[in-house]
């Protein structure tokens, strides 16, 4: 499903994820020609590529702390809107979707598994508890060449980005024939 610019404010959820090619987006956020936006009372914190210059293990302590937001998000009218090129980003917030939708024997293990400052085989610690997301309270939208589109969210897999996996599996591809031969 594919929205124009106008069509696109009223999704806002607690927590909005563009992917993709998404600059001209923002840039019109920037210059507050989004229809509607400046018009409508709601209070919206933009990140722009908070990946930028960040190790993977950063990547994903972002996407707990945003994750982390949603409750204040929903009692509070508020919204977060992020604009990302980062996949580490999305893997971790599908982490904290499917594991929402497990059963809790399930989810008490994997919380007891990778929360609570367990120190990892590089010596960092992973992060402090593991959020849940509600489906329902996530939106990403996955920008090509001025399209966008809604992107499916499921319980068990997480969030689908069309680019972002076309782009991985051609890479596989790439290196398998690097490996292999054709």
């Amino acid at each position: 499903m594919d929205f124009t610019e106008t069509e696109f404010l009223p999704t806002l959820k607690p927590l909005t994820v563009v992917m993709g090619d998404y600059d001209w987006l923002y840039a019109k956020y920037q210059q507050q020609q989004f229809v509607g936006l400046s018009k409508q009372l709601i209070k919206v914190n933009v990140i722009h590529n908070p990946e930028n210059n960040q190790t993977v293990e950063k990547q994903r302590d972002i996407a707990n702390k945003l994750a982390q937001q949603i409750k204040h998000c929903k009692e509070n009218n508020y919204k977060i809107l992020l604009f990302t090129h980062s996949d580490y980003i999305i893997r971790e917030f599908n982490c904290y979707i499917t594991l929402n939708y497990c059963k809790k024997d399930t989810q008490e293990r994997i919380m007891e598994k990778y929360g609570s400052n367990k120190q990892n085989e590089y010596g960092f610690y992973d992060i402090v508890g593991l959020p849940l997301i509600d489906k329902n309270d996530i939106v990403v939208y996955d920008v090509i060449d001025k399209n966008i589109s809604k992107c499916n969210i499921t319980k068990e897999y997480g969030v689908e980005v069309p680019s972002m996996s076309k782009v991985i599996v051609n890479m596989k591809k790439v290196h398998k024939d690097i490996l292999f031969g054709d």
